[in-house]
């Protein structure tokens, strides 16, 4: 049925140019949560089922929140249970069953999901630990697909694999392959070659690996030839690293975020857009729970007690989970383990005294937002890109994986051609991995559609439509994106509550008409996509912030611009005309001359008294000089 469907569908978008969707074609998504207005910051629920111990997994999967406790720093006599639960009612939820003891699965703090089904781990002890969806808020456990392996965090990007995860806590030797479906295609030695100790993250043809909390950096390799990585970078510079690093892209940028716990507690922030030319952001500091990792929701970080706008890298919410009075008696939630965004709903598993999982209003209105992508590789208009790389998007939402569909909500083809056949894995730490079935054809211009609509999150939103196409050889053969001429910003520097007026010029190289999406960078919401070309804003706060317009075309392109503008609370004093010469004296005093005063002045060394002045000191009547 999806097969024929599928192909109507991309009869229909080669007609008119943009990604569109059948609403019927799609699994229904009915949430499994109230979606309504709340109190951001709010303890919903009491703690729940603290016995399980270490609650270090949330994973949700149509309509069906799971809760899986890791075994180390579990309080003595946890019982270690993975748990599912109904959020109907967020204030109370309901334990539906307890599955078993599972193995940890991607390093005890991740899974992944691949179409309908959700795959907290392997066969272990007798128990399948990979759930498939049924009709809406209905999982059927299953056997084991077999995806090479649910242990790593290297195993997220099937069907290629890195191996080992590098973390200090045990003993390593520095050693790393790069596999595809169990062949090993490179072997090296990333300690020696690099410094670095850390986590791998697969993005297309990039391989990045960033550092855990010993802080040694990140590194970038080229695996266009993934028999010969080539390393483009390693960055040591500000420090990087973190306990459990994460991959996060916004508006054309991609960085790492490294939540850290030790020598003070906050995240540090690198730019990888430009594998070649890493740069550290910076340092930014939080209070409350241990920053140990991170969960992503539109421009959101989830960070231990904190939301985090990672525009402003400023917190917009703190829990303050260690002194928050619970519903039904007691003090104290610990939201260090992980944090999941439902909605306007979020979903904390703790650890220690107050191990165990809460739910919390993060957000006022209900969530109605479409997720979005917000980042790609290939890039759009990449050219050259290797014939059996995967293709990957970064959406930072909670999504049903059910409406993630080859062909149907993700399309790849050749340029107005039949979709292709492939795999889809998508991460817990919203990272989407589509692998075609065969390898590309050389010299061909491909493009992909994400349809509007089509893949949905867990709130039922359908997603923003994006187009984008690349190459296999020197050239696209397609269609141009928009090319923004300038984005201008008269009034700034600006002060607090004064207008900047956002000016764009853009144009298409078929002449087609434009809309324009700008985003104030200050925590503000972005505007609708419109025609208009003059954005007025005022700033209800100094700083300094990295304003973005977006241009579209009416396929879907997309091409973007950005400025940094300051606002501040007054504007600093004028300078003196000249500046005034001094000398230190023998008794301690100070000499100061003000030529604008026509004076020489003695004063007290801390400033405090004037004790003497002589006026007319330079005074030019009687020499003429």
């Amino acid at each position: 049925m999806f097969r024929s469907l599928a192909i109507a569908l991309v009869a229909a978008c080669a007609l008119l140019g943009a990604p569109q969707l059948d609403a019927q074609v799609l699994p229904p998504v009915v949430p499994g949560f109230a979606n309504v207005p709340q109190t951001p910051g709010t303890l919903l629920s009491p703690l729940m089922a603290p016995n399980q111990g270490r609650t270090s997994i949330l994973a949700y999967h149509n309509g069906i929140l799971y809760s899986v406790p890791e075994s180390p720093d579990s309080l003595a006599g946890s019982d270690l249970q993975v748990r599912s639960w109904s959020l109907t009612d967020p204030s109370s939820p309901q334990e539906t069953a307890q599955l078993g003891i599972a193995r940890q699965p991607i390093n005890a703090h991740g899974y992944y999901q691949r179409n309908a089904d959700l795959v907290l781990g392997d066969t272990f002890n007798g128990l399948s630990w990979t759930f498939r969806a049924g009709a809406p808020g209905v999982n059927q456990r299953m056997a084991f697909p077999g995806f090479q392996c649910a242990g790593e965090r290297g195993c997220l990007f099937y069907p290629h694999f890195v191996t080992p995860t590098l973390w200090s806590y045990g003993s390593l030797d520095g050693t790393v392959s790069l596999q595809r479906l169990g062949q090993t295609l490179a072997s090296w030695n990333l300690l020696s070659e690099t410094g670095v100790v850390g986590h791998p993250f697969i993005i297309g043809n990039r391989l990045y690996f960033a550092s855990d909390m010993t802080r040694t950096g990140v590194a970038s390799y080229d695996i266009s030839d993934p028999m010969q990585p080539v390393l483009l970078d390693v960055l040591t510079a500000g420090g990087p690293g973190g306990y459990w690093p994460e991959i996060f892209g916004l508006d054309d940028r991609l960085y790492l975020v490294f939540p850290y716990r030790t020598n003070g507690n906050g995240f540090r922030l690198v730019d990888i857009t430009d594998p070649t030319d890493l740069a550290f952001i910076g340092d930014y500091p939080l209070p409350g729970a241990e920053a140990m990792y991170a969960q992503f929701q539109d421009e959101y970080a989830f960070i231990g007690d904190h939301k985090i706008d990672l525009r402003t890298r400023q917190s917009v919410l703190y829990l303050d989970g260690a002194h928050r009075p619970r519903p039904g008696g007691g003090v104290g939630v610990d939201t260090s383990q992980f944090a999941l965004p439902l909605g306007n709903l979020l979903i904390t598993g703790g650890s220690g005294e107050h191990q165990g999982m809460a739910v919390w209003a993060h957000q006022a209105e209900p969530d109605t937002r479409g997720p979005s992508v917000g980042f790609h590789v290939p890039t759009d208009g990449q050219t050259g890109y290797p014939l059996e790389a995967p293709i990957t998007l970064l959406i930072h939402e909670t999504l049903e994986s059910k409406t993630i569909v080859p062909s149907v909500s993700l399309i790849v083809r050749p340029l107005s051609g039949a979709a292709l056949a492939g795999q889809v894995t998508f991460s817990f730490d919203d990272v989407l991995t589509f692998t075609p079935d065969a390898p590309l054809t050389p010299n061909t211009t491909y493009e992909v559609l994400v349809v509007a609509g089509g893949i949905k999150d867990a709130a039922g939103n359908g997603i923003e439509g994006l187009r984008f196409v690349f190459s296999t050889g020197a050239h696209v053969t397609a269609d141009e994106a928009p090319v923004i001429d300038a984005f201008n910003a008269a009034g700034s520097p600006a002060l607090v509550g004064a207008s900047i007026e956002f000016t764009v010029a853009a144009h298409d190289p078929e002449g087609q008409a434009l809309e324009y999406r700008f985003d104030a960078g200050d925590g503000s919401p972005r505007s609708d996509w419109t025609t208009q070309t003059l954005y007025p804003h005022g700033y209800a706060a100094p700083g300094h912030f990295r304003a973005i317009i977006q241009s579209r075309d009416p396929g879907g392109r997309l091409a973007s611009a950005s400025r940094t503008v300051t606002v501040l609370s007054a504007f600093p004093a004028p300078a003196p005309a000249s500046a005034a010469p001094l000398a230190c004296l023998d008794d301690g005093s100070v000499a100061v001359v003000n030529p604008d005063n026509d004076s020489v002045a003695r004063i007290a060394s801390d400033g405090s008294n004037v004790l003497a002045e002589r006026q007319n000191v330079c005074h030019r009547g009687q020499s003429g000089q």
